[in-house]
């Protein structure tokens, strides 16, 4: 038994301490001498433990009692003379051991076992225990040893082992023992010969795929020397594939595709006979996929393919197809999650309403459902599909203008706010879907264009006269106030009062939207004309109908755009409206719209 300090510079207080607690002594006045060096002894035992308790005093232990865990390598990477030397070298320190000294042996390989609890060993019995020899883990051999000690004795640990370890960190663990007092000894061994082996050691493959499509598989095999041969697969005993491979020293990746063609649980298994190889045993992989249906793709289609080439195609390739044309997109989340993707082949965006587009997005985005887009006169931008939530997943940007400089534009809008311009439509009453329209285009329209707009219901008059776009917020918030009143779109002084104006316009491209109601357009009488003249002049015009497109007025507003040099738009989507005047405010050829 010892003692020892955790901080023994605190015990250079004592000297002047005590000699201050013995130069007090003299002013201990009326006192007996005997109680007084009472006081003094009882005062000097509480200074010293206090410093002693400051200085962390502790009682030291020698155990002269030792005990010692040999822990032996047992891996295939350690010969077997060395395992044979291993357990002379125990034999010997168990000759020199003491009486009352307790000796433990853990094997170890890829797992640890322990073969002798600390016990008073005298002879060495026979190695039975066998832990798995594919691999090495020092360390974890390491903390079962450091488990096993007993109170009371010293501890020791001897390693025996060729170093070569293939998991955890032993080091790690020896700094541990090192903080617990634990000393570790270590005698190497050499290590064995390295054979000619190979070794499947994982198969990498999907656990779902489809019925007939075809998934990745990559067999990961570890040789020891070059080595070629072939890697034979059969799903459920059947032979499906070979791969002739060629393998170099070290760990190899097989990378090949499989398919099935029915539905269940198939179990493939992957034998590689290649050599030279020495244990043939551990050259065969297993892998389960469950198989399901042909995958569901949804087609939805703008213009009619009369000879079906995409449909075909699709179908070929073992995919079940569900054709469907405008207006039949299903509409709830729950029904898009039965489809693995969906495919717009010429289908434009005005085809679905703004909540089906935001449907199918959080459908790719969020579920995985695949999409494909595939160009034509109504998809991308043609189609309608600029700012729209279907564009967020696209992989193109439709934003034309990132890649050239269009000169500016004037815009002007006429907009019908008559009494029937009240009546529903989608459950929007058609005012409010002409003002949603033309803000949408005010939003595409860049700060060097102008823009201006007309109201056209008891009387005609300016609503915001033509300025420059980058005034969007104040010009919106006129929009915003739209509603129908009364009276009906007078076409002929409108078109006058817009074309005075755009005329006097510098801009290269000027553009005329009549906004009008297909059953109800007075004073037509002259438009023709006017339309014709602003034609010569540069100036196109645009009708947008809201209401039937068979109305009565409908062949009035059609013959209008025709001759306006634009195009006549019934029952439009916003994203269709807006686009349309892109597409003019870039300098399109009108003509050929």
């Amino acid at each position: 038994m010892g003692m020892r300090f955790v901080s023994p510079l605190w015990l250079l207080l004592l000297p002047p301490l005590l000699a201050a607690l013995w130069w007090s002594g003299k002013f201990l006045l009326g006192m007996t001498k005997a109680r007084k060096r009472f006081v003094l002894a009882l005062r000097t035992l509480i200074v010293v433990l206090i410093v002693f308790a400051l200085a962390g005093v502790q009682t030291v232990q020698v155990y002269r009692r030792v005990c010692t865990i040999f822990v032996v390598d047992a891996s295939d990477s350690v010969a077997e003379a060395a395992r044979q030397r291993a357990r002379e070298v125990i034999a010997r320190a168990l000759q020199h051991a003491r009486f009352d000294d307790l000796t433990g042996i853990v094997l170890f390989g890829r797992n640890s076992v322990v073969e002798v609890m600390p016990t008073r060993l005298q002879k060495l019995p026979p190695f039975t225990a066998a832990p798995d020899r594919a691999a090495t883990d020092i360390a974890s051999a390491l903390r079962l040893a450091m488990a096993l000690f007993p109170d009371g004795y010293s501890r020791r640990i001897v390693l025996l082992s060729d170093g070569n370890e293939t998991h955890g960190d032993a080091l790690s663990v020896a700094e541990v023992a090192r903080t617990e007092g634990i000393t570790i000894d270590v005698i190497p061994l050499p290590t064995a010969e390295k054979k000619r082996e190979l070794i499947v050691t994982d198969v990498l493959m999907p656990s779902e795929t489809k019925v007939g499509q075809p998934f990745p598989v990559r067999v990961i095999v570890e040789a020891t020397a070059p080595a070629s041969g072939i890697l034979r697969v059969d799903r459920d005993g059947i032979p499906v594939k070979e791969v002739p491979v060629n393998l170099s020293p070290g760990r190899n990746a097989i990378a090949f595709s499989l398919r099935v063609n029915k539905a269940g649980i198939s179990r493939f298994r992957f034998v590689l006979e290649a050599g030279p190889d020495t244990d043939p045993r551990n050259n065969i992989g297993m892998g389960l996929v469950s198989v399901k249906g042909k995958p569901k793709v949804l087609l939805a289609e703008g213009l009619t393919d009369p000879t079906g080439t995409l449909v075909k195609a699709l179908r070929a390739n073992d995919l079940e197809v569900v054709p469907v044309r405008e207006g039949q997109l299903p509409t709830r989340p729950e029904e898009w999650q039965q489809f693995d993707a969906v495919i717009f082949s010429d289908y434009p965006a005005w085809g679905m309403s703004d909540q089906q587009m935001r449907v199918i997005r959080s459908a790719v985005k969020d579920t995985g459902i695949g999409f494909v887009m595939v160009g034509g006169e109504q998809s991308f931008l043609p189609g309608g599909y600029y700012g729209t939530p279907i564009a967020e997943i696209l992989p193109v940007d439709l934003d034309v203008r990132q890649r050239k400089v269009y000169p500016a534009a004037t815009v002007v809008i006429i907009m019908d706010t008559s009494g029937s311009m009240a009546a529903m439509e989608d459950g929007v009453q058609k005012v409010h879907l002409a003002a949603m329209a033309a803000i949408e285009t005010l939003k595409m329209l860049r700060p060097i264009d102008r823009f201006g707009v007309i109201v056209s219901g008891t009387g005609t008059d300016w609503l915001a006269p033509i300025q420059p776009a980058q005034n969007a917020p104040r010009i919106i918030e006129q929009i915003s106030r739209i509603y129908a009143g009364g009276g009906g779109i007078y076409c002929r002084p409108s078109l006058e009062l817009a074309a005075k104006a755009i005329l006097a316009e510098p801009t290269r491209v000027r553009h005329i939207i009549m906004l009008a109601d297909t059953d109800d357009c007075d004073e037509q009488e002259g438009c023709f004309e006017i339309a014709a003249k602003l034609r010569r002049l540069g100036v196109t015009l645009t009708v947008v109908g809201f209401g039937r497109p068979d109305g009565i007025h409908a062949p009035f507003c059609q013959q209008l755009a025709r001759i306006g040099g634009g195009q006549l738009l019934c029952h439009p989507q916003r994203p269709q409206f807006a686009q349309v005047i892109h597409r003019r405010c870039q300098h399109y050829d009108p003509v050929s719209d």
